[in-house]
């Protein structure tokens, strides 16, 4: 990755003694911890945000970033001076509260993460600036003033002239909190107990060491953890995962806001006039006026204030449980006519292509970004987040042949490439993209009379076809009825599967391929080993063999009932 790129090279014979000191750890009893596609930083940051208010946490490291996570419980030990910090600490060396770590690296810049920092910003200004205005959102908007008080004026001009650049610089030094581990493995005995030495260790090479979790120390006495077996001890066989991210997308008049308004005791943001559309059985809850009208936001900081207020009042903990498990945000569409009204307005542009291109799109990529984020902010909080979206059709090009098709996709109404970046920034983001359709029994007509399609309900698919774009991060059938009872259970059902019963499922789906693309599925299924690569496999084998099936049915007579209802869904 970018943020890589000054690290020096990998040194293998480290790499090889690295593996030994695991096991000796392991052996002593510490717990060794990770999860696949994450650094092990952000693996410390979920570790101390799940026990910090039960036990006295020190984490011992040499990254910087790790002293945003410093609180009253948790101390941090730098293993390059020895210096432990705690949060008086961290405010006498470096002029800002632990709060403010994150933003204090983003402006001045981070050498081992590769983050640049904002131009004549040093650590003496961005101190200065951040006990001044709190965060770098206020003092963003402080220097856009006219007149501003941020200042020297060359540190002004700075800020606003590298402000994506300081984005990003944000995003690379936050710490993920929600890594889908299993906390309260680390419960199960002392990170460490009294053992002899291990005898047959070389000396330890000269190395930039790996941030650990030093351990989570109680004052109960514990027995001795047991020693975890292969070269990195599995977090969990059933990994507890984070809150999930979906965008629940299909064609107009389809449902979406009725689905959504079925989700039990949800929270409700409507950004487009679609609460006709919910379920009159269901209780709406939604911010509402003295009249108990729902208030739809009409601007962007209206809708932040939306969240920020669902979060901190509404769905504030009553006997340790929040009222709230979901929060949905209808739709995707509102939220993005708030964004390009205010980054036409920032660029002083009548519309999204009114100026060149690139300028205008940074404006609202950086606002898409900025939502992101501060939905992620409430998913935090132990919410579910659900977003819906309308669907329309997009023109692809498939990659050996360059042969043009049309996949049904996200709606977004940017034109152009504005509206594909767009999509792509949501897709990505997202941990499921649900695509709900009608299910359709087509009769076939006989000789002089057209054919016939009857409706027999709705669908919601989970996988990618070669017809609907849709993703999961769970292992779900590739259809499911649209209803929120049968999402509920398939996904109580479905998460975290052993990596054995994937491998069976996908030999088991080759056998519906043809040979050239079951040739290349077991290429991949030799290559992929952790239960995460095997679930991406699955989801994509899954796919396929919904096209294959779905391509043989157009040339066979005409089908029955359930084949045509799963056939028109695919």
């Amino acid at each position: 990755p970018l943020y890589k790129a000054n690290r020096p090279p990998r040194d293998e014979a480290a790499v090889a003694q690295l593996t030994r000191v695991k096991e000796a750890l392991a052996e002593r009893g510490f717990k060794l911890m990770g999860c696949s596609g994450y650094e092990a930083d952000d693996v410390i940051a979920t570790l101390v945000e799940g026990l910090f208010d039960r036990f006295e946490i020190t984490i011992a490291g040499s990254d910087k970033d790790l002293l945003q996570l410093v609180r009253p419980t948790v101390r941090f030990l730098s293993i390059t001076v020895g210096l432990t910090l705690d949060e008086d600490g961290v405010r006498a060396k470096h002029g800002v509260s632990p709060s403010q770590i994150r933003d204090y690296l983003a402006l001045i810049g981070d050498t081992a993460d590769n983050v640049k920092g904002v131009p004549r910003c040093g650590p003496v200004h961005a101190a200065r600036l951040l006990n001044a205005y709190g965060d770098i959102d206020r003092l963003l908007e402080a220097a856009r003033a006219e007149p501003s008080d941020v200042g020297p004026p060359s540190i002004r001009r700075s800020l606003l002239e590298n402000e994506t650049l300081l984005r990003l610089a944000m995003r690379l030094v936050e710490l993920e909190r929600d890594v889908p581990i299993h906390i309260e493995s680390v419960l199960g005995g002392n990170a460490a107990h009294d053992t002899e030495p291990t005898t047959n260790m070389e000396t330890p090479m000269a190395m930039h060491a790996p941030t650990a979790l030093t351990g989570a120390t109680s004052s109960q006495p514990t027995e001795p953890t047991p020693r975890l077996t292969g070269r990195f001890g599995r977090v969990s066989s059933n990994p507890k995962k984070g809150p999930m991210k979906s965008i629940i997308t299909g064609k107009p008049t389809v449902g979406k806001t009725y689905f959504l308004s079925t989700i039990p005791d949800c929270f409700y943001i409507p950004l487009e006039d679609g609460l006709r559309g919910r379920s009159p059985n269901h209780p709406l809850h939604c911010h509402t006026d003295a009249k108990d009208n729902a208030i739809i936001p009409s601007t962007l900081p209206e809708f932040y204030q939306a969240l920020d207020s669902f979060a901190r009042d509404i769905n504030a903990p009553v006997n340790g449980r929040r009222p709230h498990r979901d929060l949905c945000i209808d739709g995707l569409t509102g939220l993005e006519k708030l964004v390009h009204a205010e980054a036409c307005g920032a660029e002083k542009a009548g519309h999204m292509e009114d100026k060149e291109y690139k300028k205008v799109w940074s404006a609202a990529e950086r606002l898409f970004m900025d939502a992101q984020e501060r939905i992620d902010a409430v998913r935090r909080t132990g919410v579910r987040i659900w977003l819906s979206a309308h669907a329309a059709e997009v023109v692809n090009a498939a990659a050996t042949s360059g042969q043009i098709y049309r996949t049904w996709d996200i709606l977004l109404k940017g034109s152009h490439e504005v509206g594909v970046h767009a999509r792509n920034l949501w897709r990505g983001w997202a941990d499921n993209v649900l695509f709900i359709d009608w299910a359709i029994e087509i009769q076939k007509g006989s000789k002089g009379s057209r054919s016939v399609g009857k409706h027999r309900g709705r669908v919601m698919l989970t996988t990618d076809t070669g017809t609907h774009a849709a993703k999961h991060r769970d292992r779900l059938p590739p259809v499911l009825p649209a209803t929120w009872e049968d999402l509920a259970n398939a996904l109580a059902a479905g998460s975290a599967a052993p990596a054995t019963k994937f491998r069976a499922e996908i030999e088991k789906l080759v056998a519906k391929l043809d040979a050239e693309q079951a040739a290349a599925v077991m290429a991949e299924l030799a290559k992929s080993t952790d239960a995460n690569r095997l679930a991406a496999l699955h989801s994509r084998v899954q796919g396929l063999v919904a096209i294959a099936e779905d391509a043989l049915s157009d040339d066979g007579d005409a089908p029955s009932e359930e084949d045509a209802t799963a056939n028109a869904a695919e």
